[in-house]
């Protein structure tokens, strides 16, 4: 018998009984991002989603890709996302609200210090959809206001992507322990760098340390 189907059949004995009266069709939701580094009480985890609102196909799912991806994103009722947190933490499962951002498109361009036309120029986007934004015409959507949210906070990473300089990755530290280390990840590639009360900029190269090329004091 496969680990699915094991699953499956473990979820409808163990949780015959825990099934949640469904709330109303227009009960609101909430998109909620799971996370964990390992998953060995996957019903356990199933039955809590279970009992927060999912589904049991949906609880499936995201068990299955927790498995496979260490990560998932599920909609649950609003009301229920706070104790959720708390119930899943017991098994190694940490859970975010995924919250999308709203931002001034004007705002984000002025603070760059540039004019609508380079504005555009730099960042891919038609002058007229920008100048509708800004006078209010049209609004951005989604995809558009998280790519504006990371030109306002993180203008180094676009301006890197679109110079070519994907490698040049600004890393931004706030603790004054010098002595740790810290890991990111690029293109699939953890990489240890040391942490500083600086930020840093360090040039990744394809089997070589990383190289600082410059740094300076925190902003």
């Amino acid at each position: 018998m496969s680990t699915k189907l094991s699953l499956k059949a473990a979820l409808e004995r163990r949780g015959a009984t825990q099934d949640v009266r469904r709330g109303p069709s227009d009960t609101r939701t909430l998109d909620v991002l799971l996370e964990t580094a390992t998953l060995p009480q996957p019903v356990e985890v199933a039955r809590v989603l279970k009992r927060h609102g999912l589904s049991l196909r949906k609880a499936h799912e995201a068990i299955n890709k927790l498995a496979e991806t260490k990560t998932a994103i599920v909609a649950i009722p609003a009301e229920a996302c706070d104790q959720l947190g708390a119930d899943l933490l017991a098994f190694g499962v940490t859970s975010k609200r995924v919250t999308r951002p709203d931002v001034d498109p004007k705002r984000v361009r002025e603070t760059s210090g540039l004019s609508q036309t380079d504005f555009a120029r730099l960042y891919g986007l038609e002058l007229d959809t920008l100048q509708n934004w800004e006078q209010g015409r049209n609004k951005p959507d989604s995809v558009a206001q998280i790519y504006l949210s990371i030109v306002q906070n993180f203008p180094e990473i676009p301006k890197a992507i679109l110079t070519g300089k994907e490698r040049d990755i600004l890393v931004h530290r706030t603790t004054a322990l010098n002595n740790m280390t810290m890991t990111i990840t690029y293109k699939n590639e953890k990489i240890s760098l040391p942490s500083s009360p600086f930020w840093s900029i360090y040039h990744i190269d394809a089997g070589s340390k990383p190289v600082r090329k410059s740094s300076g004091n925190k902003s």
